[in-house]
């Protein structure tokens, strides 16, 4: 379920990466050394690619999909709770249910 929520995430961070590779290319000179693997022979510089997003905004963003998880997280226990409390009251109804079944076939008898 954690995909759920990094899938966007990831979309947006690997959009963040491409997008410095492309400033890191812009800066760059015939013959000059590439700051990232040195070669000097640039044959594809990278481009921009959709939306421009910032380091801050990308930080928020994460934030924002942690606490998603979390609500999600305690979401889903506090159900499981509600469950497994719903699954011990049917028990118990089917207890007394069968006890006041018993005491009727007494009492028919």
């Amino acid at each position: 379920m954690k995909n759920v929520f990094n899938k966007d995430f990831i979309k947006m961070k690997l959009n963040f990466y491409s997008n410095q590779a492309a400033l890191l290319a812009k800066e760059l000179g015939e013959d000059q050394p590439c700051p990232v693997c040195g070669s000097t022979n640039h044959i594809e510089l990278a481009t921009f690619s959709g939306e421009e997003i910032s380091d801050q905004e990308l930080n928020k963003l994460e934030i924002k999909k942690n606490k998603a998880f979390e609500n999600f997280k305690n979401f889903e226990s506090n159900n499981k709770q509600i469950i497994n409390e719903i699954e011990l009251e049917n028990k118990n109804f089917k207890k007394i249910l069968t006890k006041l079944e018993l005491e009727n076939v007494d009492d028919i008898t």
